[in-house]
């Protein structure tokens, strides 16, 4: 199936709004008619610029703060950190939107017939159309990489466009402008407009906004008006930035637009298709079932048979269950296409909004939360062939690692760097926000630096290790240098659990403990990492490996002492350290077990903490947890990483209903925010990302060492096929499956190496060069070589030739 996101009527709503980008320009086109808002993002659009907010306090309070921990004085340790540790001032800068395309149709007065808008993934264009009066209209849209615009191509059967176009920033009622958040809109010649304006803050970037246009028609400069009259076509290109990289930002958009125009829509298309179809079209998961339908669903119907829970409203019969199964593969292609559009050739990682952001100051700054949502947005970047969106998560970690080492001396008199739980387009490691259940948390690095480590096992890129261990070293160091010893174990003395509350003997909402699972599964994998890094790189020769002396003999010393995580009376991980009551047994996040999944620090090698974290899951479930987007994205990686595929499934299934938005875009339905998206849904797109991995993490898993086919495929899933996944130690892998069985898997290592594949009993292995291995218990080892793919198949399905 062609994966699309359809509307079948117009809308001006954001929530039906589909979005493109090519990495750093972003556009949401909506489908408002006769006027038409074509929302633009550039990723460096953020209020304000650099500062230091490291409280100068801290490191005078952190030693009074872990004795109140250690006497149990929890409350006041908190409210002293509610003064001394949080950042002055308390926030951090906030992402914002770069303006619109307004478009208004002048002559659009008729009774519209056969409205359609279509967003096409594969090509990552936008098409919309429709008739009035018997005369068909056409827009095409896309944002092209190798010629950073959107490029914009309007096209009616009979020389009868007449419409405005216009770029400004600001607030939209009507035919009403209210663009109070810019400077200024310039004429270039006869063909362009370029709006100016200021970020805002001290220190703040300037932004640009360019739009340029040609017509078959008559086409003119009025006001701040790019006007068409009577043509068959009309081309516009769009361009926008700031000073973030160079100061000729007004120059550069400009010459984007002209060039662009020049060269023509159909070459720019071209080029386009060129450069996104390989990297859309590396990997993809298909289900074979006469039950699931065969094309695109109109969103919209999709979601009013949501709302009259009724499926007849839809064009071909479905069962609930068909429907959440198809919208689960649309996921996880949209899923792709949204971290690709996000974090390709860009300077920034993807923010909570990515680069489709609506607001001048959205719903939690769309900074870059720590705590789950940037790392989240990063676990399918190499499973799911994407390895490329991974350098700007570097790039952001790189300067975190500078300014946090700033933050870990001046705040706690600590080696190494330390990042609590967000940042920002400056890498501000100082705290954000003042509040005791989220912002006093210490292992924002240590978890990017188990990140980084998680894609060198994907890629195995010595280049890459070389670049990310100072990363690993120094958030290991910080660590190092602020446990303490509890017991004869080690403990962070003071830390909490993202965003978690519990009650005290008396009642008291507490979230301060000595030492939280989440923290002892984290530090302890990095703890792991580090060692296996120092391995790779000393025994391939690097010269890059700095480290203190004694470092590996300290690592191996902590290693030792960890504080592992305990298992409650009832069988769960205790998420603080000890046995305590909840404020919110139905709590979104899943810190507790992140070991577990996407990681490999519990295992079911450990059947004990394994079945722990089962017991968990089913915990936050059954006090009616896992609610919104992300956590259910998360909640169905774990039962993926379980083996339980129809609980993934349908955790999977439910997002599109009760935790996405009508574009497909996931959200966070919570009751009662500062700024609201339609329906009290905020975009966050981190649970679009973490849904890829969900989806993968049912198909193939790679974190034992070994690369297991199909562990957790629902009952549903009877027959499918997915291509160019990829397992951890750089293999390629295409599988086939028929009756929930293997029929076929194909795969390509991309690096020498050993692995092991795990299929069950019943199957051969081609190699490369024609011999044939028979499996050993289901399973079969080999010896890797680069670029020779192995095959494998039922072993009754052919001849067998002769095996060794």
């Amino acid at each position: 199936m062609r994966p699309h996101i359809l509307f079948d009527t117009p809308s001006l709503r954001f929530d039906e709004g589909l979005p493109l980008g090519n990495g750093r320009l972003g556009a949401v086109v909506t489908g408002g008619l006769p006027e038409k808002h074509i929302l633009l993002n550039e990723e460096t659009v953020w209020y304000g610029g650099p500062r230091d907010r490291n409280n100068p306090d801290a490191i005078q309070t952190i030693g009074r703060m872990r004795e109140m921990m250690r006497t149990g004085q929890v409350r006041e340790a908190e409210q002293l950190a509610l003064l001394a540790l949080t950042g002055t001032p308390e926030t951090q800068r906030h992402y914002s939107t770069l303006g619109m395309v307004v478009l208004n149709f002048l002559a659009h007065t008729g009774r519209m017939e056969d409205y359609q808008r279509i967003l096409d993934l594969e090509t990552a264009v936008v098409t919309e159309t429709y008739r009035i009066d018997g005369i068909s209209y056409q827009l095409t849209a896309f944002v092209s990489q190798p010629d950073q615009v959107l490029a914009i191509r309007l096209r009616a059967s009979q020389p009868v466009l007449n419409f405005t176009a216009t770029i400004e920033r600001g607030e939209r009622v009507g035919n009403f402008s209210y663009g109070t958040h810019m400077d200024a809109i310039v004429r270039h010649g006869r063909e362009g407009l370029v709006m100016r304006g200021h970020c805002g803050g001290e220190h703040g970037l300037i932004f640009r906004g360019a739009l340029f246009g040609a017509s078959t028609g008559v086409s003119t400069l009025v006001g701040s008006q790019f006007v068409v009259n009577d043509a068959a076509e009309a081309v516009l290109m769009v361009a926008g930035g700031t000073n973030y990289e160079t100061e000729a930002i007004e120059d550069l958009c400009v010459s984007r637009c002209k060039t662009a125009l020049q060269k023509g829509f159909d070459a720019c298309l071209r080029d386009h298709l060129a450069e996104w179809q390989p990297l859309f079209g590396a990997a993809s998961v298909e289900l074979d079932h006469p039950a699931v339908p065969a094309g695109p669903l109109a969103m919209n119907r999709v979601f009013d048979a949501y709302t009259r829970n009724d499926l007849s409203v839809l064009p071909q019969p479905l069962t609930w269950q068909a429907l959440e199964d198809h919208l689960v593969v649309v996921l996880f292609a949209f899923g792709r296409y949204l971290l690709l559009s996000s974090s390709r050739s860009c300077v920034l990682p993807a923010n909570l909004q990515g680069i489709w952001c609506r607001d001048l100051l959205p719903i939690w700054d769309a900074k870059f939360t720590t705590n789950i949502n940037l790392q989240m947005a990063y676990w399918p970047a190499d499973a799911a062939n994407l390895s490329a969106c991974f350098e700007a998560y570097l790039q952001l970690a790189e300067r975190i690692r500078e300014n946090g080492l700033v933050t870990a001396q001046t705040m706690y008199s600590c080696r190494g760097f330390v990042l609590h739980n967000n940042t920002d387009i400056w890498a501000d490691t100082a705290v954000q926000d003042a509040g005791t259940h989220c912002s006093y948390w210490f292992l924002g690095g240590v978890w990017i630096a188990v990140d980084l480590w998680e894609h060198y096992r994907y890629t195995h890129d010595l280049d890459f290790l070389a670049r990310a261990w100072p990363i690993l070293r120094d958030a290991l160091l910080f660590v190092l240098d602020f446990m303490e010893v509890e017991d004869g174990q080690l403990v962070m003395g003071v830390t909490s659990s993202p965003e978690n509350i519990y009650l005290s003997a008396a009642g008291q909402h507490l979230s301060f403990c000595r030492m939280s699972a989440m923290d002892a599964e984290l530090i302890a994998l990095l703890l792991r990492d580090c060692l296996q890094a120092l391995d790779v790189l000393q025994s391939n020769g690097r010269d890059e490996v700095e480290m203190p002396q004694d470092f590996r003999a300290q690592v191996e010393i902590a290693a030792a002492m960890i504080a592992p995580p305990r298992i409650g009376a009832d069988g769960a991980i205790l998420e603080w350290g000890f046995e305590v009551d909840e404020a919110y047994p139905d709590h979104r996040h899943q810190s507790h077990l992140i070991g577990a999944y996407p990681y490999h620090g519990i295992t079911e090698r450990e059947p004990e903490l394994w079945q722990a974290v089962r017991h968990s899951i089913e915990k936050r479930i059954r006090n009616g947890g896992v609610n919104n987007g992300w956590s259910r994205a998360w909640t169905g990686g774990l039962m993926a990483r379980l083996g339980d595929g129809n609980s993934a499934r349908d955790l999977l299934g439910s997002m599109v209903r009760h935790s996405s938005l009508p574009n497909l875009f996931s959200c966070c339905n919570i009751r009662q925010v500062p700024k609201l998206m339609e329906d009290n849904k905020p975009l966050q797109m981190d649970g679009n990302l973490g849904a890829v991995q969900a989806v993968i993490e049912m198909l193939l898993h790679s974190h034992n060492e070994e690369i297991v086919l199909l562990p957790a495929l629902p009952d549903s899933w009877e027959a499918g096929s997915f291509h160019g996944l990829v397992a951890r130690g750089n293999v390629v892998v295409d599988a086939r499956w028929q009756d929930h069985r293997l029929v076929t898997a194909r795969l390509l290592p991309r690096v020498d190496g050993r692995i092991t594949v795990v299929t069950g009993a019943g199957y051969i292995m081609e190699l490369a060069d024609g011999a044939v291995v028979n499996d050993h218990d289901g399973r079969f080892s080999i010896t890797a070589v680069r670029d020779a793919a192995v095959t494998i198949r039922r072993s009754e399905s052919i001849d067998p030739p002769q095996a060794r």
